[in-house]
């Protein structure tokens, strides 16, 4: 159905004639959603005239949070909660009203952020995607609009290619740098088209599903050895989750892509069906906690005598529990590292650290096994076995990492990202603090005076997303990124200091660092003859310094 820009207009005044806040703040469940009633917000939404808003097709009803059932529930879904009527996700509420009155009051939310042009609360918010942007993108002021009706990530994505990382917040904020006063509906039509690929089939706005065939942004095949690195604090651990998942449930992954409580719902549920491990190694650990080795335990029998038993490791475990899938059962399992670099390599995978080569897994034509030391079977490593490593550059950097591991994986660095934070700001009186430009502000001082490897990551900061509080930034800086400086530069608080900034000239803002008032001087501790040869260097921490957003600001000046 061709639909003009100015159609879709009159869709659109029609809608907030209908459903104006007030509607919002008074809708009941049915009214919110049901089995075949056309009249809900949404049906409106997803299949009647909505759709030529933005579509949100594709997945199942469990995007609006609750939906009503035609049938029984199929089977138990660790996420989601059933009634004899309806199914919701467990995260709203124990019960189906409970849940939906969760539901309402983040729709409400949403139109009431973006009414007031917060687009930092809703990104944040934990709520359902391609809703709440479609609501956003409605309710939001036309005059002076900051969503577009475009609700997938993956097209956003696709329409910035030079910023294939961005959310939807920074996404919509880039591509409105260039609509140059044209219809907002207009412009997302003709972004629409832009992002479309010359090669696959001409698909309109309101059709944008995510399907096997049609995904406007492909899944990338996962490798079998990866390894993230990166400074504390850049999502390294916290990435590993949607690497496991775009392994082992690629669709959902990209169906759900900005609701992050879903994703560890669903990264849960495969961990409980034993398709994921996790282990983090450490200096102690051995190729008997990792492959197989001896352990002493007690007898099951009456006599209860001491006896020796060969014990499968979590890697062992893990290879054959991938290799149980069988021929033409093709089941990834999934084993993560966390802290792989703080291990003795050669230690912990013996000579197994040849049979995780692509090359050389079971199945493969260079195949390789060898004889386990203990149990003097033959072994090999299944090529359905993905090993997903994390680690951490400030214990170690990628140099000195061991070259047999390093020849086998792939590396992918994980920066921070204090573009996340640019829509975050304090604000105290007449002063802001634009905690994306702190935190870069911060890095290039320690890049400078150590290295990129031991800078401080993103995630120290993203609680500000929600609350921007001076109290909430105090608490990061006092219990996160202060000890954390302590420990690169061995508590050398000059050079602290000086990534805080705190030689500037202007007195009068409070330092975080300020000498030290002893009353001993040098000369009464080492008598003057040594004293003249040595500088006071005694440093403490100035407590009243973190609740002031002066200090804060005196970090972004730039050095005079």
């Amino acid at each position: 159905m061709d639909v003009t820009a100015a159609q879709r207009e009159q869709i659109l005044a029609d809608f907030l004639n209908e459903w104006p806040q007030a509607a919002l703040q008074e809708m009941t469940l049915e009214r919110y959603i049901g089995v075949g009633d056309k009249s809900t917000l949404a049906y409106w939404m997803e299949f009647g005239d909505g759709r030529f808003l933005g579509s949100i097709k594709g997945g199942d009803a469990s995007k609006f949070g609750i939906y009503e059932r035609k049938a029984p529930a199929k089977g138990a879904r660790g996420f989601i909660s059933s009634d004899e009527r309806y199914s919701w996700k467990n995260k709203y509420g124990a019960t189906a009203q409970e849940a939906f009155e969760t539901i309402k009051a983040r729709i409400l939310m949403t139109v009431e952020a973006v009414r007031e042009g917060n687009l930092t609360f809703i990104q944040a918010l934990d709520f359902e995607p391609a809703l709440k942007w479609k609501l956003a993108f409605i309710y939001q002021d036309h005059n002076n609009p900051c969503v577009l009706p475009i609700y997938k990530l993956q097209a956003l994505q696709a329409l910035l290619p030079e910023h294939r990382a961005l959310n939807h917040l920074q996404g919509y904020h880039e591509l409105l740098k260039n609509r140059n006063g044209k219809p907002l509906i207009q412009y997302g039509l003709e972004l629409w088209k832009e992002s479309a690929s010359e090669e696959s089939q001409e698909q309109s706005l309101d059709d944008i599903i995510v399907t096997d065939e049609d995904r406007p942004v492909s899944a990338p095949e996962q490798p079998l050895n990866q390894i993230l690195f990166g400074a504390p604090g850049t999502g390294k651990t916290w990435h590993s989750v949607n690497l496991a998942l775009a392994i082992l449930d690629p669709d959902f992954l990209a169906e759900h892509a900005s609701d992050r409580g879903l994703l560890k719902a669903r990264f849960d549920e495969w961990v409980a069906k034993g398709c994921i491990d996790f282990v983090t190694f450490h200096q102690s650990f051995s190729y008997e906690d990792f492959v197989e080795g001896i352990r002493a335990g007690v007898s099951e029998d009456s006599r209860g005598q001491l006896e020796y038993r060969i014990e499968d490791g979590i890697f062992k475990k893990a290879c054959q529990r991938a290799q149980s899938t069988g021929a033409g059962a093709f089941q990834p399992q999934v084993l993560i590292v966390d802290e792989i670099n703080r291990g003795n390599i050669s230690r912990i995978f013996g000579e197994l650290i040849t049979l995780i080569e692509p090359s050389k897994r079971l199945g493969q034509s260079e195949a390789l096994t060898v004889t386990l030391p203990y149990s003097k079977t033959r072994f090999g490593v299944p090529d359905n076995l993905y090993i997903i490593g994390t680690m951490n550059t400030a214990d170690r950097s990628l140099a000195g990492l061991d070259i047999a591991l390093r020849r086998r994986f792939t590396f992918t660095e994980m920066l921070p990202q204090p573009q996340l934070l640019d829509n975050v700001t304090i604000h105290e009186g007449d002063i802001s603090v634009n905690v994306g430009s702190l935190l870069r502000t911060l890095n290039q001082r320690i890049d400078v005076l150590l290295d990129r490897d031991r800078c401080l990551g993103h995630a120290w900061f993203m609680p500000l997303c929600a609350e921007p509080t001076l109290d909430n930034l105090a608490f990061t800086f006092r219990n996160q990124v202060l000890p954390l400086l302590q420990e690169y530069f061995f508590e050398d608080w000059q050079r602290i200091n000086w990534v805080l900034n705190g030689q500037h000239s202007d007195k009068s803002a409070p330092r975080f660092l300020v000498p030290s008032t002893e009353d001993s001087s040098l000369e009464k501790l080492f008598g003057k003859e040594v004293a003249s040869e040595l500088s006071d260097r005694r440093w403490q921490i100035n407590a009243s310094a973190f609740s002031r957003i002066e200090s804060y600001q005196l970090i972004l000046r730039e050095a005079e």
